[in-house]
């Protein structure tokens, strides 16, 4: 008798399952990637706001000072007249 040969044989089915992983494993790594970049992406813009956020404090307070200035040299005409 005869048996029926395999359907699929072993190397076959090997290499098939060599390539369905590499290319669940390339996908993955594509999607790795891309939440990288997005995560990369939020901080650059997390430091721009920083950095604003810190430039904005810097003019208050120099507008702070001026002002202060400003109101030292008032009263110092005030108190001269």
């Amino acid at each position: 008798m005869n048996t029926p040969s395999p359907r699929f044989s072993l190397p076959v089915l090997l290499a098939g399952t060599i390539a369905a992983i590499s290319i669940i494993t390339l996908l993955l790594i594509i999607q790795l990637l891309n939440a990288v970049q997005t995560e990369n992406a939020i901080l650059r813009q997390q430091l721009a706001m920083a950095k604003l956020s810190i430039r904005s404090l810097q003019n208050q307070r120099e507008a702070e000072l001026i002002l202060r200035e400003h109101d030292i040299e008032s009263e110092k005409h005030l108190d001269q007249s």
